[in-house]
């Protein structure tokens, strides 16, 4: 049991963002809007050696009328440190409403990896929201169930829930703090974020981020542990041109809300 409970938690813990500014609404893209990202993190945690995290991912936004949107995620991560070096694959998508003020929708992830004869993977399903309150704040939520599949030891179901504020403190400068909570059998996980984003250029859509997560993992029976983690990379925005962060952000892909909060784990660890 000792040894399911460690595994269990350590695979939470390392597979867990000026020019004048006009009135930015919400809307579904028009056409195709898209958003390429790739990451470096490092990793450590109470009584472990220090990881090293790479990530790429891709998510394509569609609009399907006025108010409608749909869209398609896909993530690679690959988590290495002493003895181990594990691939992750994702996939997953979302259907939103964008009337003008606020998006909401639904949303299914995948998640897993099968290394040495050892499977792990994880499904997740819920709803999320962001309300523009005013051309400077985003307030996001979302909420859901979530299955692990660990290989031997069986399925676990569980939910998570998450909170974040992007604060626009220039238009094409991004400040969010975060909070996610995960909670799977006898293992909760909980992230405290911070992340930065800048848009480099609004005609080469290219952006800069850096994110810090602190997280705590707890094991019924077992006690807690503490990791940190930061990670830093770049993103490309194909929707539209000469437009600020906060314009691409609010009307593209969906970003923080649009995902699991698996998947913000596999990204804040």
């Amino acid at each position: 049991m000792h040894h399911r409970a460690t595994l269990l938690a350590g695979i939470c813990g390392l597979v867990l963002s000026a020019s004048a500014l006009q009135p930015a609404m919400a809307a579904a893209p028009m056409g195709f809007a898209g958003t390429f990202g790739a990451g470096y993190g490092s990793s450590s945690c109470d009584g472990c050696d220090s990881t090293d995290l790479w990530n790429i991912n891709g998510s394509g936004a569609f609009g399907f009328g006025p108010n409608v949107g749909g869209e398609i995620d896909a993530s690679y991560n690959n988590v290495s440190g002493s003895g181990f070096d594990v691939n992750i694959w994702g996939v997953g998508g979302s259907i939103f409403w964008a009337p003008g003020m606020f998006r909401a929708g639904g949303t299914v992830q995948y998640a897993g990896f099968s290394e040495s004869g050892f499977d792990f993977s994880t499904f997740s399903y819920g709803a999320f929201g962001e309300f523009f309150a005013g051309d400077f704040i985003t307030l996001a939520a979302k909420g859901g169930g979530l299955t692990v599949d660990v290989d031997t030891f069986g399925s676990e179901s569980g939910g998570y829930v998450g909170a974040a504020l992007i604060g626009y403190i220039l238009p094409n400068l991004a400040i969010t703090p975060s909070i996610d909570f995960a909670s799977i059998s006898d293992v909760d996980v909980t992230n405290y974020g911070i992340g930065a984003e800048f848009l480099v250029s609004q005609t080469v859509p290219i952006s800069i981020f850096a994110a810090y997560s602190h997280s705590n993992v707890s094991v019924s029976g077992f006690g807690d542990a503490d990791g940190d983690t930061w990670m830093i990379g770049l993103k490309f925005y194909t929707n539209g041109n000469g437009v600020t962060l906060v314009e691409r952000q609010r009307n593209g892909t969906l970003g923080w809300a649009g995902s699991s909060n698996f998947n913000s784990i596999f990204q804040a660890f």
